[in-house]
């Protein structure tokens, strides 16, 4: 299929969603697209935004491919840039003999390089550009190793400003590595991925990639020296230790889940090699027990047991797995990673028995998603009354909407809410209590039983607005309760709504930013809507009066009252 076949505007639109095909229609007609190009099937061009940023759009395996060296795009998120550049190719007659590409169809050969030539002087990356060109049509490992470390070796630190730049360097380079695939280059192109990736991985250590430029040019290296070995088939006991080492030294997670990957092509020789150097490595590890440290826990014991994880996923053995698992304890989360993966195959008895060794050992200290693993196992089973106490427990550890809410849940299933509700609200009320006869005023500030924000929140949860608006005129509440405790009661009582507006813009317009000028505006309008509603119209001009008066100095706040006149 060609571009002209699959790209539309409903495509487009479907891959960009309506937030960024709409950014991208700003950016076309704004003329942010630069330097459109139609090759080979391919587009390319730069998109003017925060920096200049390349786009490349092609028909691939799966539909259409894209990519862009923004931020978005380094996720494969379809951002605004790529759809500027396709609805800009979409608005652009085709015909070879149309445009740039017309008038350059018509030159002699010499007038082109003429060209090329004077352009690369003043233009560094075209200059590369070229180099790996030309060197593409004599290949040789050593040029290429040449222009592999010329675009990837630093000697200086590359700053986070310089990182694009840098970048795209790399990316010519592993667009040249690929354009030697296409070409049907095998074993030779396997050193070159490898050689790649080494200087790829040392440069990272010099550099400021906090926008993750680096990692895509990672997995581009990873996946075109998966295909190459796939095409050249290296001796696999070599390339096993190869792979090998490169997971239990490296820093850079480069060829994780290799044995998995790679299977195919090592064969039964390879993987067996591979596996022998993995357990020899896995005997030297020592098993961990609940609370035990390792120093190099997110090292070289973190590599091998990726390692054996891998190993027990490609030979489909769960028990294998779970013996991985076991030789590290020391944490709760340990716990809930086999729990999980128990209830996954369907064996929740297993899951429960792990779930609850977990809380065994570690008690009141364990990971809170081993508790509400285990709650929502107890309710699966049908042991409803284990359920509610355990929930019990969490809601007793960390009071919240949501711990109420998941209570009340498992006290359903017992057909017990009123009773446990009770209990509920009384231990909020003995921390409330607590909070508000507390002498420190450093540690009273702090706690969330302060005030009856809680008590509100459940509350309005629950329905009872009349209750919610008692308890916060007893004991306070936060601002956005407040807020919509007024919006409650503006219909049937809306001069409790006014006194709550009026009480809250001065909070608002001392923030002293034209955001929160913006919300006290729309705070005076309700407080106008419902005081006219009143009769009391003189009130709200002369509420405008003393506004004007104690904010006089806000002019940007002036200025939004002036429009309300």
């Amino acid at each position: 299929m060609t571009l002209d076949q699959l790209l539309t505007q409903e495509l487009v639109r479907e891959l960009a969603g309506p937030r960024y095909f709409e950014r991208g229609e700003g950016y076309l007609a704004d003329r942010r697209v630069l330097s459109l190009a139609d090759a080979n099937g391919t587009i390319t061009a730069s998109v003017a935004g925060t920096e200049d940023y390349r786009v490349r759009i092609a028909v691939g395996d799966g539909g259409l491919f894209h990519s862009c060296d923004c931020p978005l795009g380094l996720r494969d998120e379809f951002c605004k840039h790529c759809v500027a550049v396709c609805l800009q190719w979409l608005a652009t007659p085709h015909d070879d003999d149309s445009g740039i590409r017309g008038w350059l169809n018509k030159q002699d050969k010499q007038t082109l390089v003429n060209l090329l030539d004077e352009r690369a002087l003043f233009d560094a990356e075209l200059h590369e550009l070229l180099s790996f060109k030309a060197a593409a049509t004599d290949f040789s490992l050593p040029v290429q190793k040449k222009l592999i470390r010329q675009a990837i070796g630093t000697r200086q630190f590359v700053a986070y400003r310089e990182m694009r730049r840098y970048t795209r360097r790399i990316d010519a380079a592993v667009d040249n590595l690929e354009a030697l695939f296409r070409d049907g280059i095998g074993a030779p192109l396997v050193e070159l991925c490898e050689y790649a990736l080494r200087r790829v991985e040392t440069a990272m250590g010099h550099v400021d990639d906090s926008d993750g430029y680096m990692s895509p040019l990672l997995g581009r290296l990873e996946d075109l020296h998966l295909a190459a070995c796939e095409r050249a088939r290296p001796e696999p006991k070599k390339l096993a230790k190869r792979l090998y080492k490169w997971q239990i030294d490296g820093d850079w997670d480069t060829f994780r889940d290799a044995v998995e990957k790679y299977a195919p092509v090592l064969g039964d020789a390879g993987l067996q090699h591979y596996r022998k150097l993995a357990t020899a490595e896995w005997a030297s590890v020592r098993p961990l027990a609940p609370g035990e440290d390792d120093p190099d826990r997110y090292g070289s014991r973190f590599r091998i047991t990726s390692i054996m994880e891998s190993l027990a996923r490609l030979d489909d053995d769960f028990e294998a797995w779970i013996e991985v698992k076991q030789r590290d304890l020391s944490g709760a989360y340990c716990y809930v990673q086999i729990a999980e993966a128990c209830l996954e195959r369907g064996l929740v008895e297993r899951a429960i028995g792990w779930a609850e060794d977990g809380r065994s050992a570690f008690g009141d200290k364990a990971d809170r998603r081993l508790s509400e693993l285990l709650v929502r196992l107890y309710h699966d089973s049908g042991r409803h009354a284990q359920a509610a106490d355990l929930q019990w427990d969490l809601f007793a550890q960390r009071p919240s909407l949501q711990t109420f809410a998941r209570l009340k849940h498992s006290a359903d299933q017992l057909q017990q809410w009123p009773d446990w509700r009770q209990r509920a609200v009384a231990l909020i009320n003995e921390r409330i209590t607590r909070a508000m006869t507390d002498r420190d005023p450093g540690r009273r500030r702090f706690d969330p039983f302060a005030d009856k924000s809680l008590l509100v929140e459940i509350l309005l949860w629950e329905g009872d607005a009349d209750a919610a608006w008692a308890e916060a005129c007893d004991g306070d509440c936060d601002t956005g309760l407040w807020l919509k405790l007024a919006e409650q009661r503006e219909a049937a009582h809306p001069r409790d709504a006014v006194t709550v507006y009026r009480k809250l813009v001065p909070d608002l317009v001392n923030q002293t930013n034209n955001r929160a000028y913006a919300e006290a505006t729309q705070l005076v309008t309700r407080i106008g809507k419902l005081q006219r509603s009143l009769g009391a119209k003189d009130e709200f001009a002369s509420y405008i009066e003393s506004l004007r008066d104690e904010f006089k100095r806000k002019r940007n706040f002036m200025g939004m009252l002036d429009k309300l006149a």
